[in-house]
């Protein structure tokens, strides 16, 4: 009897912490979890747009380094470091993401340049005895293979915010006043 009652008493505080708070209370939380959402896409945002100025500045940097070096091909690493000054500008942003073609423009363009970079060290016999070279050719791959995490997490906080936008849009509109100016934040994977 008495495990029972216990297992009734267990259930009843289960059910009642699980109800959606109502009223301020309920305001309140629906407002902390869209300021915690809403911080989370703009840093995830922000670490990978440094994440990847790091990857330019790197290419930026090896192609300077293999050009010191003796019998670099100087024209093929002046077309390479021409194109990887003209990235910033093709990058994706916020605004634009949802252009269509746009991430994979930059995507295939960054790929293409960190190639020929790949192919101008192996070409060049001196180029793997420096080790500023080997570490910016690793830095770099690194950053180029971290994209799709940082855009994965990016999305996930996209995703939360614009759900609560959604689903809050009532309890938020009180306590934020730009929210009407607040669209859905745009997400890298495909949305049918």
């Amino acid at each position: 009897m008495k495990l029972l009652a216990a297992s009734i008493a267990c259930l009843l505080l289960i059910t009642v912490s699980c109800r959606q708070p109502s009223g301020k209370a309920g305001t309140d939380a629906i407002l902390v979890e869209f300021r915690q959402n809403l911080s989370g896409a703009d840093s995830s945002w922000a670490v990978m747009m440094s994440s990847d100025d790091g990857k330019i500045q790197n290419m930026e940097r090896l192609t300077s380094e293999l050009l010191l070096l003796d019998a670099c091909d100087s024209s093929s690493l002046m077309e390479i470091k021409t194109a990887i000054s003209g990235l910033k500008e093709m990058r994706y942003s916020r605004q634009n993401l949802r252009e269509q073609g746009r991430i994979d423009q930059y995507d295939s363009a960054c790929t293409a340049l960190i190639t020929a970079l790949k192919q101008e060290v192996s070409r060049n016999p001196k180029a793997v005895q420096f080790q500023i070279i080997n570490q910016l050719v690793n830095e770099v791959s690194v950053a180029d293979d971290s994209v799709l995490f940082y855009r994965k997490e990016y999305d996930r906080f996209a995703d939360k915010l614009n759900l609560s936008l959604k689903e809050n849009r009532k309890s938020l509109q009180g306590e934020i006043r730009e929210l009407d100016s607040l669209k859905a934040f745009p997400v890298f994977r495909l949305v049918p």
